[in-house]
C-alpha cells in the first residue's frame, strides 16, 4: 500500500517542480521590455521593426507606453497619425534623454500630408511615446539630461 502512495506522490512532486520552473521562466515580470525612470520600472511595447516604427501607437486604445528603437543614431521624423490620444515624445540617444515633446495635440481631421511631423532636434537611437494621461496619473517627470535605463530589450 506503501508503495502505491509514493508510486502517486513522486510524479505530483515532479509536475510542482516543473510547473514552478516554468512559471519562473515564461511569466515574471522582468521577462518583459521595460524601462527605468526615477527609479521606478514600467513595462514597455518595443517596436524595434520598420512595420512597427511607421504604425506605433496608432489606432490604439489603451494607453501604453512605447520604445521605438533604432540600429543607429539619426535624425527622426513622427507624425500623430490616428491617433486617439496626446503623447509625449522623448528623444533619447543611448539611454539619455535629449529633448522632449510634451502634450502633443490629437491630429484632428488632417490628412496625412498635413499632419505636422516632429523632427528631433540632433540624432537619437531609441524615441519613447507616453501617453499625457498615463503620464500624469503616473507623475512621471522626464527633462533633457535625465537617463532612462533600458531592460530586457
Amino acid at each position: 500500500m506503501k508503495r502505491a502512495k509514493v508510486f502517486w506522490i513522486l510524479p505530483f512532486i515532479i509536475l510542482i517542480l516543473v510547473s514552478v520552473w516554468w512559471l519562473k521562466n515564461n511569466i515574471y515580470i522582468d521577462r518583459y521590455p521595460m524601462i527605468e525612470i526615477d527609479g521606478r520600472s514600467f513595462v514597455v511595447a518595443v517596436a524595434d521593426e520598420p512595420a512597427e516604427w511607421q504604425r506605433g501607437l496608432s489606432g490604439q486604445e489603451a494607453q501604453r507606453m512605447m520604445l521605438f528603437v533604432f540600429p543607429d543614431s539619426q535624425q527622426r521624423s513622427f507624425w500623430m497619425q490616428d491617433m486617439l490620444y496626446s503623447i509625449d515624445i522623448v528623444w533619447l540617444d543611448q539611454g539619455r534623454v535629449v529633448a522632449v515633446d510634451s502634450d502633443l495635440p490629437l491630429p484632428g481631421e488632417a490628412a496625412d500630408q498635413d499632419l505636422p511631423r516632429f523632427i528631433s532636434p540632433q540624432p537619437v537611437d531609441m524615441v519613447l511615446e507616453i501617453p499625457v494621461d498615463f503620464r500624469r496619473e503616473s507623475g512621471i517627470n522626464i527633462e533633457r539630461g535625465d537617463t532612462i535605463m533600458i531592460i530586457n530589450i
